[in-house]
């Protein structure tokens, strides 16, 4: 199984070399591999709080770079807007979520195969069958009493 942990990374130890990343950097990279592992082993989903992390902007842009993007973009419109995006690798997902003022209040990646907030809550399923019950029977009286 290939995973983040098989691609080669630099300390960096000084100078500008956009190339190098830092051991903060690589930490991180390594952390998403596990969960990733454990994510297709276990089905166990994670995130990990970018707004917790001390990274400079470099190590924030190499991040964004080494992660690519992937085929998924959700934009979902709650109390303010979330954006959902897929990386470049297949269960890690870079989540934003912003208030009805447009202020980020959160940034995470999230492993899993779907994010969380995407999927329906087992009590919504149940509502929403019983809102389509309630209409089958409004449209079927209609033809029931012609």
């Amino acid at each position: 199984m290939a995973t983040l942990k098989n691609i080669p990374v630099k300390v960096e130890n000084a100078g500008s070399d956009t190339s190098i990343i830092g051991g903060g950097l690589v930490a991180i990279l390594h952390e998403i591999a596990e969960m990733l592992e454990r994510l297709a082993e276990f089905d166990e989903s994670g995130a990990i709080d970018l707004r917790s992390l001390p990274f400079s902007p470099k190590d924030y842009r190499q991040l964004r770079e080494i992660l690519g993007r992937g085929e998924v973009e959700i934009t979902l419109n709650t109390d303010g807007k979330s954006y959902l995006r897929e990386t470049g690798f297949p269960g890690v997902w870079w989540v934003e979520h912003r208030d009805l003022d447009n202020q980020q209040t959160a940034e995470l990646l999230e492993i899993a195969a779907i994010p969380a907030i995407v999927m329906a809550d087992a009590e919504d399923i149940i509502q929403g069958t019983r809102r389509l019950k309630e209409r089958l029977t409004i449209h079927t009286a209609g033809r029931s009493a012609s």
